[in-house]
């Protein structure tokens, strides 16, 4: 009887591995960890006096809309979020997450509300046969021009002397010169009325107040669309997160459809495909099996842990109710049938 070397044999064994590694092929799947996000987020900041309104779709990879919002000088705002009596935080789209309440804007609308009314009894008073009360209106109204020129020319060289030693900015003292100059310009408008009704030139003065009229109409419905503007409404329907940053007012989080982050080695993330079947368990917590496919993979290099990975985006299936951002979960990606030669190969 022969006998046949431990040596020869285990040889024999290894070349028979090797050989029919190059035919045989396994179904292929790469375990790696990932971390739970929300698919879409609402960022209310405010950075240095501008408020600034972000939608972050986490699953696409961008900002989808953004809303900066800067205050007049010396405007007093005011963030008042809505008072959710249910404590849960839950809010559906559409409905108001909170209000930015502008001083500004609401002593513009005040003034302009009252000059309306006062072009419209105008209008009344130059309509009807009462020459004399007419000609009292234009005396007063001019009046009121030439204090008003006389209180804003007094702002603007105050702010000419700020605006030469460079403490205040081009825009705030070409703001304040343009009220001045708006200002010397109602004196002359004055005049000119109080000199129309005087002489009896009725219909162009009628005319010329019917187009102060629509002037102020038309300035206080952009001061309420502005209004209406700082009204924030909910993109989405989600849950409102408390904000730990200085500069973060509020935080609205899709708490409906949520995605899982992987981290994959840059050596086999091209063998990551979109639509890709994608199995999750939830570490530490007895939840069922998460489902769901690979989204997007991202087209830059992030270094962890000293390692060059890239980012596999997995949009989640089922399961929304049962997950909370920050989880970590045990993905599972369905690659495919592989030669097993060619699986060897990658780890080396």
């Amino acid at each position: 009887m022969i006998k046949v070397r431990p040596a020869i044999f285990i040889v024999v064994l290894i070349i028979l591995v090797f050989l029919s590694s190059y035919f045989l092929e396994l179904d292929y799947k790469i375990n790696i960890y990932g971390k739970v996000y929300p698919a879409k987020e609402f960022f209310i900041m405010n950075q240095g006096g501008v408020f600034s309104f972000k939608l972050i779709d986490y699953l696409f990879g961008f900002i989808t809309d953004e809303t900066v919002y800067r205050p007049e000088r010396g405007d007093i705002v005011q963030f008042q979020i809505k008072n959710f009596n249910n404590m849960n935080w839950i809010i559906n789209k559409g409905d108001t997450i909170g209000i930015f309440l502008s001083s500004y804007i609401k002593q513009k609308i005040k003034e302009l509300k009252g000059e309306l009314a006062y072009s419209v009894a105008e209008l009344n008073y130059y309509q009807s046969p009462q020459k004399d009360a007419i000609i009292e209106l234009a005396k007063e109204k001019l009046s009121y021009a030439k204090r008003d020129y006389k209180h804003k020319k007094r702002i603007y060289e105050r702010s000419k002397e700020l605006y030469e030693k460079e403490l205040i900015s081009e825009e705030e003292f070409d703001i304040i010169k343009n009220d001045k100059d708006l200002a010397e310009i109602n004196i002359r408008i004055a005049e000119a009325e109080l000199k129309n009704v005087s002489t009896g030139e009725k219909p162009e003065l009628i005319d010329m107040t019917r187009d102060k009229i629509n002037k102020f109409r038309t300035m206080l419905d952009e001061l309420e669309k502005q209004k209406e503007l700082l009204y924030i409404k909910a993109p989405f329907s989600g849950k409102i997160l408390p904000a730990y940053s200085a500069d973060t007012l509020c935080i609205l989080m899709d708490n409906q459809n949520f995605i899982i982050v992987v981290p994959i080695d840059i050596k086999i993330s091209h063998e990551i495909k979109k639509g890709m079947e994608v199995k999750a368990k939830i570490v530490g917590k007895r939840t069922r099996t998460l489902f769901g496919e690979v989204s997007r993979i991202s087209d830059e290099v992030v270094v962890l842990n000293g390692k060059q990975k890239r980012l596999v985006f997995v949009e989640i299936h089922n399961g929304m109710n049962e997950l909370i951002k920050g989880m970590i979960a045990k993905c599972s990606i369905k690659v495919g049938r592989r030669k097993i030669i060619s699986i060897l190969f990658r780890y080396f």
